[in-house]
């Protein structure tokens, strides 16, 4: 897993912390409590068909939101442990960075409106709390963590990201693609596939009329978003790898 020729930094050894990893090491507290914030959300586990995993993914996996986040997580921890495992400085890094900034962008843009609505029926302060702090974590907090941490790296790793070695611009920017067009397609089938039950976004991924999401049936007009967020996601790919190959390409 580890190139021979590689140090695998010891994480105590802070003195000898750089910028990037002191950002990745700030994940860790804020990844905890949002996971202390998932437990305390009075979540019915049985909501769908007495099903605890099916309610676990349409409630809390099944979003792309989490999905991200994860993600996020999932590279920071592996830069704090090695932050010189060359796959943490190509493709990984370009494809979590494109994925969380979405997330933020798309909930900032469309979805915040909504969840201000919801919050005005949720009763008692503490519950308000959890939902708000939850919020705020998964759509801000963690993609700003991950864009400071993107812009950091591209100021101070010049000429770890090789050129030569790595995959071409287009593979990059095509492999990067597969993921968002699976979960599109996914979240555009949702409402039949529920048979008219569910959509995964509310009406913003409903294309079903036989789909009732606050009172309003689907419509052919919400593929509006999904055109919108595929093409998102192809710009920031593309902005993305421009940046860091710009920084960090060899000479």
């Amino acid at each position: 897993m580890f190139n021979k020729n590689q140090v695998r930094y010891k994480t105590t050894d802070f003195k000898h912390y750089t910028l990037c990893r002191w950002i990745s090491f700030v994940i860790l507290p804020v990844f905890a409590l949002w996971i202390v914030m998932f437990f305390a959300h009075d979540y019915n586990l049985n909501k769908y068909y007495n099903n605890i995993w099916l309610t676990l993914w349409m409630d809390w996996w099944g979003y792309f939101t989490i999905q991200s986040n994860v993600l996020v997580f999932i590279y920071l921890i592996w830069y704090w442990f090695n932050p010189t495992y060359k796959r943490l400085h190509g493709n990984f890094l370009i494809y979590v960075i494109t994925y969380i900034t979405v997330t933020a962008g798309l909930y900032c843009g469309l979805l915040l409106p909504g969840n201000i609505e919801d919050a005005k029926t949720i009763v008692g302060a503490g519950k308000l709390f959890v939902f708000w702090l939850t919020t705020v974590i998964q759509h801000m907090i963690i993609p700003l963590i991950m864009l400071v941490f993107y812009i950091t790296y591209l100021f101070t790793t010049k000429g770890m990201f090789n050129h030569k070695r790595f995959e071409g611009y287009w593979i990059c920017v095509l492999l990067g693609m597969i993921y968002p067009l699976i979960y599109v397609f996914y979240a555009a089938l949702l409402p039949w596939m529920s048979n008219h039950h569910f959509s995964v976004y509310g009406q913003f991924t409903n294309l079903d009329g036989g789909c009732i999401i606050d009172g309003k049936p689907g419509e052919t007009f919400n593929l509006v978003y999904f055109v919108g967020a595929i093409a998102l996601f192809f710009v920031l790919l593309n902005l993305y790898r421009l940046f860091l190959s710009t920084k960090n390409t060899n000479k």
